[in-house]
Order: C-alpha cells, then structure tokens, then sequence
C-alpha cells in the first residue's frame, strides 16, 4: 500500500508536471501569435505608407518629365 503511494505521487507530479510545461508552452505560443500578428499589421500599415510615397513620387517625376519636355508649364 504504501509503495502504491508512493509511485501515484512519483507518476502523478511527473504527469501532472509534464501536462503543465505542455500548457505553459502552448501559452507561450499563443502570446508569440499575437506579438507576431500585431506586428504583422504595423508592417502592413508602413507598407501601405511606403506604397503611397512611391505612388506620389512617380506622379511628380511624371510631371516634372512632362515640364522639361515642354508638354505641361509650371
């Protein structure tokens, strides 16, 4: 009876220890996911930032190649 005990309290916290380093990693993963997506939409928003900036300075090199070719004035 008493080595029953005794290997119930040896297997029952190294199961139960096991079980709880399972969980706590899940746990951790699930808040690396959302560090991961939060961080996914700040580069989503500057790149939307990026694509504008790119998109304003080809319309300026636009019309400053059309005012140097004379087809617009300034």
């Amino acid at each position: 009876m008493r080595g029953a005990v005794l290997y119930f309290l040896i297997f029952g916290v190294g199961f139960g220890g096991v079980f709880w380093f399972v969980l706590d990693y899940i746990r951790h993963l699930r808040r690396q996911l959302a560090l991961l997506q939060a961080r996914m939409a700040e580069l989503e928003d500057h790149n939307a930032e990026l694509v504008l900036a790119l998109e304003d300075r080809a319309d300026a090199a636009r019309i400053d190649e059309a005012i140097r070719k004379g087809r617009l004035r300034s």
